[in-house]
């Protein structure tokens, strides 16, 4: 198991939070307060109006794992938020 960070830079539309199979014991979102605005976080449908959370400006989703060996797959969560905003993501592979 390893600790790991990504910084993803959003484009405004629906962006994958890795674009290949990246298995993750967990996971936590942060949106920078320097953050134009929300962040919302759900699957490949994500829209304005279905969503998983929504991260405010300088907070973050809680730390979202599955129970015993299960893992995620981060090509299956998605981020939507303003053009060049940064999340900052936090794993455990």
């Amino acid at each position: 198991m390893a600790f790991r960070v990504i910084n993803k830079t959003l484009t405004g539309g629906n962006d994958q939070l890795t674009t290949t199979h990246t298995p993750a014991r967990g996971f936590m979102v942060w949106n920078d307060s320097a953050n134009a605005a929300v962040i919302l976080l759900g699957d490949k449908n994500i829209s304005a109006t279905l969503f998983g959370y929504s991260i405010a400006k300088g907070s973050s989703t809680p730390f979202i794992a599955g129970s015993g060996p299960t893992t995620f797959n981060l090509d299956e969560v998605y981020l939507r938020g303003t053009n060049n905003d940064v999340a900052r993501v936090i794993y455990l592979s």
